[in-house]
């Protein structure tokens, strides 16, 4: 998972200031197959080093140097040595002389359409929630007691449109089993980030009540799948959010449409509504929240203050 923070761009020696948006939206587009990935010369491997100031304060070493931090969280090591592998340095081990040189050596970096990996780009929100340091480090804001309410909404606008295959006994093309293929691995994907993340969210409410912090998790999610289907209209609405193509551009009406939908799907939102409830949110609710269903996080008990 690579992503264009301020942080990823210090690992490249790129001046992320000066780094275009285009770029990000040029990889993200970059769908495998149909579309060269997109190719970025690595700084850090460049005579002459970084065109402008570096960040050298990382906490990312701690973990490469200490020797069980492979077992106490996998993945953070993982995304530290490729950081590592990035920015082409060496680290002393802890409690020695060793040395420990970089895993890899990215003197350039393809990327491609993120959907392949993490379609909801659930990954990068993890580690910007737990990386230590970061702006959103969660240990430190709770340290600091500037943590009350933490909102993480995931948006899962996943286009599911008729396919023509479905009613027709002829043999499928080169091209129709490729892009079947990248639409499974992107349908895949998003279904097991989805998971992690509701494994995530209850992991770091056992840690918040283990840590006595008080601060509310709401994970919202969105996806038109929940929309209503009790009616000709609602499935109609249903059919007509889902069968938008990805595109540079929108038909007309599209925007409003999918206004009206997300608001609909936020206000039947059970975590959604336990936090407009937490903050005292009025307006117009565009729906009424799905009876019987909770937000799966419970909240700590806590004083107003």
């Amino acid at each position: 998972v690579f992503t264009f923070d301020r942080a990823t761009m210090d690992d490249l020696c790129f001046d992320y200031d000066k780094v275009p948006v285009s770029l990000g939206a040029n990889a993200s587009a970059a769908v495998p197959v149909a579309y060269t990935p997109v190719l970025l010369h690595n700084n850090s491997y460049v005579a002459g080093g970084c065109p402008g100031a570096r960040n050298t304060n990382q906490a990312y070493r701690t973990m490469v140097q200490q020797p069980g931090a492979a077992y106490a969280n996998l993945e953070a090591f993982r995304a530290a040595r490729y950081r590592q592998a990035l920015r082409d340095e060496t680290v002393k081990a802890s409690g020695g002389s060793n040395t420990i040189p970089p895993a890899r050596n990215p003197e350039y970096v393809r990327l491609v359409d993120g959907g392949v990996v993490d379609n909801s780009a659930l990954t990068g929100l993890r580690r910007a929630l737990l990386s230590i340091g970061a702006p959103a480090d969660i240990g430190r804001l709770v340290a600091q007691k500037k943590l009350r309410n933490l909102v993480v909404i995931v948006v899962n606008a996943r286009a599911d449109s008729p396919n023509p295959l479905d009613k027709s006994p002829a043999y499928t093309t080169i091209l129709d089993i490729a892009g079947g293929s990248v639409d499974a691995l992107i349908d895949s994907a998003a279904g097991q980030s989805a998971s992690l993340f509701k494994v995530f969210t209850q992991q770091l409410a056992e840690e918040r009540n283990a840590m006595g912090a008080t601060f509310n998790i709401y994970p919202v999610t969105i996806d038109f799948d929940q929309l209503p289907i009790a009616t000709s209209d609602e499935r109609a609405e249903q059919q007509a959010v889902k069968t938008i193509a990805t595109s540079w551009t929108l038909p007309p009406g599209t925007v409003d449409l999918l206004d009206r939908v997300a608001g609909k799907l936020l206000w039947r939102d059970p975590c959604f509504n336990a936090l407009a409830k937490e903050i005292g949110l009025t307006g117009n609710r565009q729906a009424s929240p799905v009876p019987n269903v909770v937000c799966p996080v419970a909240q700590p008990i806590r004083k107003r203050s």
